[in-house]
């Protein structure tokens, strides 16, 4: 996903609107240092995460 438009945080609030998830892990507020790893979450038992390849890519990968 091309990350030009949506922001990490972003990424959590479009995933909050699927049916049936759990949110595990958002994004913090004010980090000098971002994790790539920065959404995770789950839908009928599968785990996936969000991350940014490299700290500073243009996209976001998200996936089990």
């Amino acid at each position: 996903m091309p990350n030009f438009l949506v922001g990490r945080r972003g990424v959590c609030r479009i995933v909050r609107t699927i049916s049936g998830v759990r949110l595990i892990k958002e994004p913090r507020r004010w980090r000098l240092v971002a994790d790539d790893e920065f959404c995770e979450f789950e839908v009928e038992g599968v785990r996936f995460v969000a991350f940014e390849p490299f700290g500073d890519s243009s996209r976001y990968l998200i996936g089990p």
